[in-house]
């Protein structure tokens, strides 16, 4: 579904256009681009090319595994 690129990221095969207007009006990168393709390499496993890619990658992604198993047992137990 999601392929990771060095400096994109495909959706079936189809390239997503740059979404960053800081980068696309000045050329250069804000604090936050290449989050998302660091979320999608850490989902995929390559934890390199993350960590490579933005810092914040791998602990949102945790924190997103760690809320919803959270979210998870709340539900469970509230039954």
């Amino acid at each position: 579904m999601l392929t990771p690129h060095t400096q994109s990221i495909s959706v079936w095969g189809w390239k997503i256009p740059e979404l960053c207007m800081y980068k696309r009006l000045l050329g250069l990168e804000c604090f936050g681009c290449g989050i998302t393709r660091s979320i999608v390499y850490t989902v995929h496993g390559e934890f390199s090319m993350a960590v490579e890619k933005h810092l914040l990658g791998i602990p949102i992604v945790a924190m997103v595994i760690i809320c919803g198993i959270r979210s998870l047992i709340r539900f469970t137990l509230s039954k």
